[in-house]
């Protein structure tokens, strides 16, 4: 088996605001999901989800699409200001099965008006070698 890394990122708020094509069978051997938020407010919230699905499911029961998700909210009971990084390492002990050309999409949210970034950087074992360069 060859590894490799494959990384998401966005600082957009949708669905599908960064997908990569899997470009040979494989496993997904874990991940490390990253969200960033500059929270100001009372209840603000940034979320981040990993999904084989083109539309997030984080709000949905039984959503087999999901790979990870991660949220990061402010709560305050006075006013004030505050930034913050949200960060999960999953370990898939036996791999979560890929095959080529399926597509991995990274979705997230926010409140209103919060500024936020998201990255998701898998680590992936193909069954053949899969170039870093094209």
């Amino acid at each position: 088996m060859h590894t490799t890394n494959i990384q998401l990122y966005t600082t957009l708020t949708q669905d599908a605001a960064a997908n990569v094509d899997i470009p040979d069978d494989g496993v997904i051997l874990g991940m490390h999901l990253l969200v960033d938020g500059a929270l100001n407010a009372d209840a603000e919230v940034v979320i981040a989800e990993v999904s084989f699905g083109s539309v997030a499911a984080r709000t949905s029961n039984d959503a087999r699409q999901i790979i990870g998700v991660i949220a990061q909210r402010m709560g305050l009971l006075t006013s004030g200001a505050a930034s913050g990084i949200g960060s999960i390492v999953y370990d898939f002990r036996d791999g979560i099965q890929v095959f080529a050309g399926e597509r991995i999409y990274l979705h997230t949210g926010a409140t209103t008006g919060v500024l936020n970034n998201a990255r998701a950087i898998m680590i992936m074992g193909f069954k053949s070698f899969t170039p870093r360069r094209r």
